[in-house]
Parts: C-alpha cells; structure tokens; sequence
C-alpha cells in the first residue's frame, strides 16, 4: 500500500516523542476538519490499526440538561471512523459520508471514547475498490 497524504502526516506524528503523539495527532486532526476542532475532540490513537478519540463533556458540548449533545456523540463517532478510513483512501479518491445511523440508548453524562477498528477485508477493500460504499 502506498501511503497517502494522511498517513504520511500521522507517520511524521509517530516518530516524535511519545509525549507530544496525542497533542499533535489532535491539532494535525482539528486544523483540518473544523467542526471536530470545535467540539474539542482529542486524539489517543491514531495509525494504521485502529483510532481512539475521546471527547469530555464540558459545556461548549453539552445539551440543555447538561449530557453531551447527539450531535456531539455523533461526531466523535464519526470522527473515529472516519480518521481510520482516511488512512487507505488513496489521494485520488474523495471520502464522503454517504450514510449514518445512530441509536442511542442512554443520557450521555460523562466524558465519552469512541474506538475504529478495520478487518483485513475492509482495508484491503478500500484501497482497491474504485468507488465504494
């Protein structure tokens, strides 16, 4: 697999000090995609095996009755897969959402993670296929 745009930025983030992994994988995420910066997602993990984003709730997220907003939750779900998705997206191809669908079961009350994972099937899927679904 020849890495893309995206790889190549978070492979740059890997080989700085394990201190400044999550600082920057956030601020390299949050510059780009602007409505995830202002919901004030933070990056934990981010390479070629997984995501981790966590995301607290603090008021700039919070619903009338002090939960995290759905939207919010929405987001952060989406920003995960999303940033593990982008990874073998190759630079020709343009990812877009076409679809999502959420059920929430409870109150969001605390802080929340939201955690991607792929099969090898998936991985191999997206690189190869020319428009996907």
């Amino acid at each position: 697999m020849k890495p893309n745009s995206f790889l190549r930025v978070v492979q740059r983030i890997h080989k700085l000090p394990k201190f400044l992994h999550r600082p920057a994988l956030s601020f390299a995420f949050n510059s780009q995609i602007k409505y995830a910066g202002t919901t004030g997602i933070a990056i934990h993990k981010w390479d070629l095996d997984g995501t981790e984003v966590h995301l607290r709730n603090m008021y700039r997220v919070q619903n009338h009755i002090g939960g995290v907003h759905a939207t919010a939750m929405a987001t952060l779900a989406e920003s995960a897969t999303g940033m593990l998705c982008a990874l073998y997206v190759p630079d020709t191809h343009l990812m877009l959402l076409k679809a999502m669908k959420i059920q929430y079961t409870a109150r969001a009350v605390g802080d929340l993670k939201a955690v991607a994972t792929m099969k090898e099937e998936q991985k191999e899927l997206i690189t190869t296929t020319e428009k996907g679904a």
